[in-house]
């Protein structure tokens, strides 16, 4: 595993491979998550009779929030483990 520094004078190297990754693919099921999960219930009719479903509760970007997190760790953790056999 590479050690990245935090001091500027030696430039800056960016982001480790497992967290740049991460991010990206995160961004990515974000924006998906964003247009399909939260702007769907702004601009969707509900279906009859599920006007007051649990669902619908459920604050604004929270799934949203939730699916990008998830990516995130899941990302970082393959990334670990593949980084960890040897490759």
């Amino acid at each position: 595993m590479t050690h990245y520094s935090t001091d500027m004078g030696n430039g800056y190297k960016g982001l480790e491979p497992r967290n740049r990754n991460g991010c990206l693919i995160a961004a990515i099921i974000g924006l998906f998550a964003f247009v399909f999960l939260d702007l769907g219930r702004i601009f969707g009719d509900p279906a009859p009779g599920t006007e007051d479903a649990w669902w619908r509760q459920v604050p604004f970007l929270v799934p949203t929030l939730i699916a990008v997190t998830i990516t995130f760790l899941c990302v970082r953790f393959i990334s670990d483990r593949k980084d960890s056999d040897g490759s």
